[in-house]
């Protein structure tokens, strides 16, 4: 649980607001569920909802996310460090998707984006004619 503390117009009262550390927010058009590695039970984060409240059970400190409509295999990633843009590659109908993950003192909110162009970190584009290039991670 997050605890947010806050002081009002009045300079002897404080507002108190207890919220859940982990929240899910979906920015994509796309229904997104998310799981604990290591658990089968699927938390739904519906396209254009409020944030939506994630308990995790396990120290696991890893999320495992499939699109719904996506026929790959669900992608994981750390939720408990921060990531700025990290591109979630999904099948070549969808294309992929952007987390990041903003932890502060009284919560963490995962958001989940739409790629666009530009959004990967890297672009390799082969100008040659003749060689064709090879790479892998």
């Amino acid at each position: 649980v997050g605890v947010k503390i806050d002081a009002t117009s009045f300079s002897l009262t404080r507002l108190v607001t207890f919220l859940p550390f982990y929240m899910l927010v979906n920015r994509t058009k796309h229904i997104i569920k998310v799981c604990e590695e290591g658990l089968d039970h699927w938390t739904e984060a519906p396209p254009g909802q409020a944030a939506v409240p994630f308990w995790p059970e396990r120290e696991s400190k890893k999320l495992r996310v499939k699109v719904e409509g996506c026929q790959s295999s669900p992608r994981a990633f750390d939720f408990h460090q921060p990531e700025n843009c990290l591109l979630l590659h999904l099948d070549k109908t969808l294309g992929g998707i952007i987390v990041d993950v903003n932890l502060t003192e009284h919560s963490a909110v995962i958001r989940f984006s739409d790629y666009h162009d530009g959004a990967a970190p890297f672009l390799l584009i082969n100008h040659s004619k003749d060689e064709t290039l090879q790479f892998h991670q």
